[in-house]
């Protein structure tokens, strides 16, 4: 590549000499041009972590240009970058869904075409403390509590008792009026209820980071519905990953390009 710019360069010295300066300046101009139009060129750094392209290379180009296995942080650069979904696959055992996903994953934007994403696991634990967090908690569940009291009493008076405490009458249960549940959690956020407890980093396995971009979105629903019926054993892990990502395009998007690299 060296020398082929040091001939275009030594072509435009000589034109400038036998010419003009103008034909030396189109030269230039056409450099600057071909700089131009690599805008969207996938970065040098993306040959850090080798990877395995598959599908529409051309229009889902994706190269994982990080891979921290200790934090789970992978920064990734995606020519497409909607539609994404970001899988672990440990052949003949699990296929798991990092993004999008509530459990784990997280997309961050770095730039136009590189993206980071946060894949530590996550585990919700309830609050100690979530008792009465959401506004107007603590007045509904008292106002709860003074109706179920005050319903309770009703239905004490209606019973009738002898002197060995049998009841003798109004003692049929009277539908409707059963006694309400008063849950003091009930009227808070269910955000505000439970604390995202980081887990430890998935234990050493034979393992791939796969990245998957499509021309069409797949709705969440859909996307378990076909993960269901995958299937994680194939003669090769190549092979294993594209019947993986085709099972889950087939009959939705009209392309689809994605990547693996060894986690």
């Amino acid at each position: 590549m060296q020398k082929t710019v040091s001939a275009r360069n030594s072509f435009c010295s000589l034109l400038f000499a036998a010419l003009t300066g103008s034909v030396l300046g189109a030269c230039n101009h056409a450099a600057v041009a071909q700089k131009v139009g690599t805008t969207t060129a996938i970065p040098a750094a993306a040959a850090a972590v080798k990877g395995h392209a598959f599908g529409d290379t051309i229009k889902h180009a994706i190269r994982v240009l990080s891979l921290n296995r200790t934090t789970e942080i992978a920064d990734v650069f995606m020519r497409q970058p909607n539609n994404v979904i970001v899988l672990a696959v440990e052949p003949g055992h699990d296929i798991e869904v990092i993004y999008p996903s509530p459990g784990s994953g997280t997309k961050k934007k770095l730039s136009s075409n590189n993206f980071r994403f946060g894949m530590q696991r996550i585990e919700l634990v309830a609050k100690s403390n979530a008792t009465g967090e959401g506004p107007g908690a603590r007045q509904a569940y008292e106002a709860c509590m003074r109706t179920r009291s005050a319903m309770v009493r009703q239905e004490a008076a209606r019973v009738v008792r002898d002197s060995t405490g049998r009841i003798i009458s109004g003692g049929d249960i009277v539908v409707g009026r059963e006694p309400p549940t008063c849950d003091l959690l009930s009227s808070v956020p269910l955000e505000a209820q439970w604390d995202r407890k980081p887990l430890p980093p998935r234990a050493p396995s034979e393992r791939y980071l796969v990245v998957l971009t499509s021309s069409n979105k797949i709705e969440a629903l859909d996307l378990m519905v076909r993960m269901e019926g995958l299937s994680t054993v194939a003669s090769d892990v190549a092979l294993t990953i594209e019947a993986i990502a085709a099972g889950i395009f087939v009959g939705v998007s009209d392309s689809y390009g994605g990547t693996w690299v060894n986690w």
